[in-house]
């Protein structure tokens, strides 16, 4: 009996050490930006005409982060949305730039300190965090007169 009642609080515990349950999850817009933003290498302008990688100039980086905060499972998102409008909008202004190409999203290891308990991943009220980056490639279409 008694091992029984052990091997049952083992595999408890063994659960809850592998049940961690916290994160969150955002919502990435553009609702405002004033500049095209293609996830491939291909760009249209306002004619509609698609501009490939030949025919652009690369003139800078782009790149944005935020963090998204959430609790009850993600269920409770404290920061969800990431609008990176006005981050495409200064950037490609700065750089001079008419587009963003070759966007990527990606996750990084910045809330590692938050989410590195498993127990209390568990629990629902531990807060959870992602880290969004998004970074692309800020172009312009070449000039007719250089190669």
């Amino acid at each position: 009996m008694r091992a029984r009642y052990s091997a049952r609080l083992s595999f408890a515990a063994w659960l809850l050490l592998v049940a961690g349950c916290a994160g969150s999850r955002v919502e990435i817009t553009a609702r405002n930006s004033r500049y095209p933003i293609s996830f491939s290498h291909l760009v249209r302008d306002r004619a509609g005409y698609l501009y490939d990688r030949a025919s652009l100039d690369a003139v800078g980086t782009f790149n944005g982060s935020k963090s998204s905060f959430g609790i009850f499972y993600s269920a409770l998102g404290l920061s969800p949305r990431y609008d990176v409008s006005d981050d495409v909008n200064r950037q490609v202004a700065r750089a001079g730039g008419e587009a963003v190409v070759d966007t990527t999203v990606s996750v990084t290891t910045d809330c590692n300190a938050l989410n590195a308990f498993p127990i209390l991943n568990a629990i629902p009220i531990w807060p959870g965090c992602v880290h969004v980056v998004v970074s692309g490639a800020i172009v312009r279409r070449r000039s007719p007169t250089r190669p």
